[in-house]
C-alpha cells in the first residue's frame, strides 16, 4: 500500500526513481503512479535519455557500444548530466519529483564498457 506523506518539507525533498532496462515500462508505470492521490504535487520527470538522444540527432547505431564505445560512453554522460540538472532544478525549487531513470546509465556503462569507465 502506499504511505501518504504528510509532512510538507519531507514532500517537497521526496525523489521516485525507477531503474530498468530499455522499454520495460518505467514511464508507464510512472504515468499511473502520478494520478495516484499520495503523489499529487509531485513533478513527473520521463524519457529523459530519449530527449538527449532527439537533442543529438543520433540514432541508435550511432551510439552502439561494440561500434562507437566513446559514443555510447558520451550519451551515458550526457544522460547523467541532464538528470543532475533535473535533480538542481527540483532541489532549487523544492519540488518532489519522480523520474524514469536513476542510475541507469551507469550501470549500462560499466556492464557494456566495463570497470575502468
Amino acid at each position: 500500500s502506499l504511505v501518504e506523506i504528510d509532512d510538507p518539507m519531507r514532500k517537497s525533498y521526496s525523489r521516485i526513481f525507477l531503474c530498468g532496462a530499455h522499454s520495460v515500462g518505467k514511464t508507464t508505470l510512472l504515468t499511473r503512479l502520478a494520478k495516484e492521490p499520495v503523489f499529487q504535487g509531485f513533478r513527473l520527470e520521463t524519457e529523459l535519455a530519449r530527449h538527449v538522444i532527439a537533442e543529438q540527432a543520433l540514432e541508435r547505431g550511432d551510439f552502439d557500444h561494440n561500434k562507437h564505445p566513446d559514443a555510447f560512453e558520451r550519451l551515458q554522460v550526457d544522460i547523467l548530466a541532464r538528470q543532475n540538472a533535473v535533480e538542481e532544478r527540483n532541489s532549487r525549487n523544492r519540488l518532489a519529483y519522480m523520474m524514469d531513470r536513476g542510475i541507469d546509465p551507469l550501470v549500462y556503462a560499466r556492464y557494456y564498457l566495463g570497470e575502468d569507465v
